[in-house]
């Protein structure tokens, strides 16, 4: 089969450049113009999840609880003429631009006073006179404060700290374009940074497009370093700007491809298809390594180039298939999760990796048959006494020093172990954020001033009738509310209960004695009252009643701010607050259904549901290419050995997280399913050599794992150093998740390459008898053919 595959390649080198050509052309189209953000967040649990279900009703019946940007200043000036008036017009400034539904802050507030002609109430702005002639500046300050309804949700007036709630339309936030309404902003507000000094943002919406930002720029700056440092090893490898133009031109096409064809399927850009196009390159290159190497060596037996080029397709095209395909398992086992948005990086992942696989074994022999014959320098990399003095480093130690590979490795294992023991798991909002970052500090000032940032959502369904002016009801949310205020966790809460509250209030003159629910007679008087009332805030939006109950009157909403804890936390808070309010409302549970949600609930069920699924994926992808090589080998002993130096590195670097208090989370859990796809390849090509020396060799063993060190070592080497080097490029991200994917995939390669250099010959060598079946000599397929070819099927393409 790869003798026609060679033949086809080489023989129609135009076609073959044309197609992929115009394939580039279409996917960097996709690429450039088609290529969307994902800014959302908690998306990762399934769309038949109980916990998504529930928050799907929510925002059926009131509308996103993500889309409040939040503006805070700390000041005790704000109440001056001049800076009050700033304040406002800071918020009038915001309200003209697209996308903001509302602007709520103490410079936008209405008054609202009771009518006892037309049983209404008459609404007017706080403050409309910017001459300050209707109202002095005091009699403004007096009239907010004596309001209780904001204090605690629009300023605290121990610390003089003072928000600005800005509602944003989602279908601006969504939008990659739009979205940067967002940027404006807050760029506006620094703008007013001499009258109010530091601005602090907060909310979904700044997280969402601030984080969505950076991971697009991290993907551009990652491409650049990672064709950086790729390219200079290839240079210190090879010694030739030739091999680092190839390389280059293989894997810039792998990039276009992958984020073409992302934007191709309709998936969009999240933090985890950022990392994609920065993989083909750390992926490519490696392939770019293994044909380069295996060309040297054959122009080196023989000095004939065309021949070369088919016979390194031909040799090792199976080999090459198959690692490319281990890593591609790797990734796709994150389809198992059942999680949308990892299925969709698995089958993104996998894809690209196999078109990066035909791509190099496509372009890089083509260019080289356009290219002169490599020098005798070119090939001086094969002999050089550093590569030498790797190999007979191997040989010397998997010969004379097996006991002590097994003791150090069995010290390892016991280190490994007693560090496992020490992980913790955790996942919460700004998880992957430095503690020193803007957006981690804003949030923590945002939640020491008002208790919480993080959306967390109280709704409560009555079954049967409308419950709407039962004062028993709006007691029992009362009683929720204040037990709610007795956990530091939350911010002030807000329900119909205040709705009620602030309509006694207004009834009483504004009097803040009255600011308390109502009684049944009080309410039979002022019926008419709240039959008109609502806290609207013109077009400046505010408080609805539409925000706190559902049309038919019977689902309440308390809506308050969680702090931002780690998943499992806000979980254990879920199972403790649910059978409480539940045992507040209706202990028989026959007429009230309770349920818990908002984004602080649904990030966390989607975490706690990653780490178990992502688990489940790493043991799918141990099964999945534990089963290819057994059909490969044909030999369950070959399985068991083969595993040995793939899953120590796993066990290790677990090890590593323990020690390090490098938390377990999603992004960290993706190192293990990526890095065995990666660390099985040296694996594939050890084996497959010495499976093909035995046959050769009269079943020396001994002989065949020597010719394997030094057959395959070497391409080993390289590929690891540089899978080592370009996955470490990610330690240079602002996301810590990223961060630690990069830096313990490169542990985990490196160990790998130690492993599979050391401990399997090792292994080999000592479990000679244990391995040697008819079944491991009679395979279903070749996977290293080193079968001569004519020579005249090749001198065609001369």
């Amino acid at each position: 089969m790869w003798h026609r595959i060679a033949n086809f390649i080489l023989r129609n080198r135009f076609f073959v450049l044309g197609t992929i050509t115009l394939l580039t052309v279409f996917l960097g189209y996709y690429a450039l113009n088609e290529l969307k953000l994902d800014n959302k967040y908690g998306t990762i649990l399934p769309k038949d999840s109980k916990a998504t279900e529930e928050y799907k009703k929510f925002k059926k019946h009131f509308g996103e609880d993500g889309g409040m940007l939040v503006l805070a200043i700390q000041t005790d000036s704000l109440y001056t003429e001049r800076n009050f008036l700033k304040w406002k017009e800071l918020g009038d400034s915001i309200l003209q631009m697209g996308g903001v539904l509302s602007v709520l802050s103490e410079a936008t507030l209405f008054s609202i006073k009771r009518n006892p002609i037309d049983y209404r109430f008459e609404i007017r702005r706080v403050f409309s006179d910017v001459s300050y002639k209707e109202k002095t500046i005091e009699r403004i300050q007096k009239e907010i404060k004596q309001n209780p309804i904001y204090d605690g949700l629009l300023y605290n007036k121990e610390k003089n700290v003072s928000l600005m709630l800005i509602q944003l339309d989602e279908n601006y936030l969504s939008d990659r374009v739009r979205s940067k309404v967002v940027l404006d902003i807050e760029k506006l507000a620094t703008s007013y940074s001499k009258e109010f000094q530091r601005f602090h943002f907060a909310g979904l919406p700044h997280l969402r497009v601030v984080i969505s930002n950076r991971i697009q720029n991290e993907m551009y700056w990652f491409i650049g370093l990672s064709l950086l440092v790729t390219s200079a090893l290839i240079y210190f490898f090879f010694r030739t700007l030739k091999a680092i133009l190839i390389c280059n031109i293989v894997v810039f096409i792998s990039v276009v491809w992958s984020m073409g064809s992302i934007a191709f399927v309709g998936y969009k850009l999240s933090i985890l298809m950022a990392l994609i196009p920065p993989l083909m390159i750390v992926i490519g290159v490696p392939n770019c390594i293994y044909l380069l190497t295996k060309f040297h060596q054959e122009v080196k037996l023989h000095g004939n180039k065309v021949k070369a080029l088919s016979q390194v397709i031909q040799k090792i095209g199976t080999a090459m298939f198959l690692t490319n395909f281990t890593t591609a398992i790797g990734f796709i086992t994150f389809s198992f999760t059942n999680s949308e948005k990892l299925v969709e990086f698995g089958f993104a992942a996998s894809f690209n990796v196999m078109m990066t696989f035909v791509l190099s074994l496509c372009l890089l022999p083509i260019f080289e048959s356009f290219s002169r014959p490599p020098k005798k320098q070119h090939l001086r990399h094969l002999d050089r006494d550093f590569s030498k003095g790797i190999i007979n480093f191997v040989l010397n130690v998997t010969q004379k020093y097996r006991y002590i590979v097994y003791g150090v490795l069995a010290i390892l294992v016991v280190f490994s172990i007693t560090g496992i023991g020490k992980i913790q798991v955790t996942g919460n909002l700004t998880d992957d954020l430095p503690k020193n970052d803007p957006i981690v500090k804003d949030l923590n000032f945002i939640q020491s001033n008002f208790g919480g940032a993080v959306p967390f959502e109280i709704i409560i369904h009555y079954k049967d009738k409308n419950l709407i002016d039962s004062i028993p009801t709006l007691e029992k949310l009362e009683d929720i509310q204040r037990f709610l205020a007795t956990d530091k966790n939350f911010s002030k809460s807000f329900s119909y209960v205040d709705y009620m509250k602030e309509i006694n209030f207004i009834f009483h003159g504004n009097n803040p004695e009255y600011y308390r629910l109502i009684t049944e007679e009080e309410k039979k008087q002022m019926r008419s009252f709240i039959n008109y009332f609502n806290i609207v805030n013109g077009d400046g939006g505010g408080l609805s009643l539409r925000e706190l109950v559902d049309r038919n009157g019977k689902i309440f909403r308390i809506r308050c701010q969680m702090k931002d804890l780690g998943s499992y936390e806000v979980l254990s808070h879920v199972e403790k607050l649910k059978p409480k309010i539940q045992e507040i409302i209706d202990p028989s549970k026959k007429k009230f259904v309770v349920s818990l949600t908002g984004t602080s609930v649904i990030g966390s069920e989607g975490t706690n549901y990653l780490v178990n699924n992502l688990i489940s994926s790493i043991l799918y992808a141990i099964a999945s290419i534990a089963i290819l090589m057994l059909i490969l080998f044909r030999s369950w002993q070959m399985v068991v050995i083969s595993m040995i130096p793939n899953l120590f590195p796993l066990l290790f670097t677990a090890g590593i997280m323990g020690y390090f208090n490098i938390p377990l989370k999603p992004s960290t859990l993706l190192v293990f399913s990526i890095a065995f796809g990666i660390t099985v390849d040296n694996t594939i090509h050890f084996l497959s050599k010495y499976r093909h020396e035995l046959k050769h060799k009269d079943w020396d063993i001994k002989t065949c794992v020597l010719v394997a060190i030094k057959e395959s070592g070497l391409g080993m080497f390289y590929t690891s150093v540089v899978l080592f080097c370009g996955f470490s490029v990610f330690a240079f991200s602002q996301f810590g998740g990223t961060q630690a994917l990069g830096l313990l995939i490169s542990i985990t390669l490196f160990i790998g390459m130690l492993t599979n250099m050391i401990v399997l010959p090792t292994t080999l060598l000592s479990l000679s008898k244990f391995v040697s079946t008819k079944k491991f000599e009679e395979p279903y397929f070749e996977a290293f053919n080193e079968e001569d070819e004519d020579e005249n099927q090749t001198e065609t393409n001369k």
